[in-house]
């Protein structure tokens, strides 16, 4: 069990992963979370040059992340589980986003520990179907470049380009039969 729980606090800390309880909806209602791994703090500001610049790089691109766009399709609880009394479930999945906001593929997410047990289809099932509804602003890569004029220096854009991007979310279902996030 120990080494479980040491293996389990290495893998949060190496992911970044972070938990932060919030209390479970007394009405039932759904909600998600946007699991963040501290993809877009790496890829934050990115510094490119040319091939055999002698200075410092003359670009940098700033990259933003996929935000989900109200309104919201949340999943619900499956029926036969429900009915099983199969309790809490977590399930997380990795979401593709096209360039134009457009869901793509939904996959398993490897940030997420997924506890839907014998009904882990079901609840799945019923992630991908809410999930397949959903529109994003797309991610960005903005490209910048560094102008020096009449003595100071600033970044003026270059470019904006809307990219695909993945993304992980974690849908915690409660044994009331509702669906609770947590960030």
């Amino acid at each position: 069990m120990r080494t479980l729980l040491t293996f389990g606090l290495i893998l949060a800390v190496a992911t970044g992963f972070r938990y932060v309880p919030s209390e479970p909806p007394a009405t039932g209602a759904s909600s998600f979370t946007l699991v963040d791994a501290g993809r877009a703090a790496q890829a934050d500001k990115v510094v490119v040059g040319e091939v055999g610049e002698p200075g410092p790089a003359k670009y940098t691109e700033d990259f933003t992340q996929a935000r989900p766009l109200p309104p919201f399709v949340l999943p619900v609880y499956p029926p036969k589980a429900l009915k099983a009394k199969a309790g809490r479930a977590t399930v997380g999945v990795q979401v593709t986003v096209d360039a134009a906001g457009r869901v793509t593929d939904i996959g398993p997410s490897l940030l997420t520990f997924d506890t839907s047990g014998p009904f882990a289809a079901d609840f799945l099932e019923a992630v991908q179907t809410a999930v397949r509804q959903w529109r994003f602003r797309p991610a960005e890569t903005v490209q910048m470049e560094l102008v020096q004029s009449g003595g100071f220096s600033y970044r003026r854009i270059v470019r904006t380009t809307a990219t695909d991007t993945k993304l992980d979310l974690a849908f915690t279902f409660t044994a009331s039969g509702g669906v609770e996030t947590t960030k």
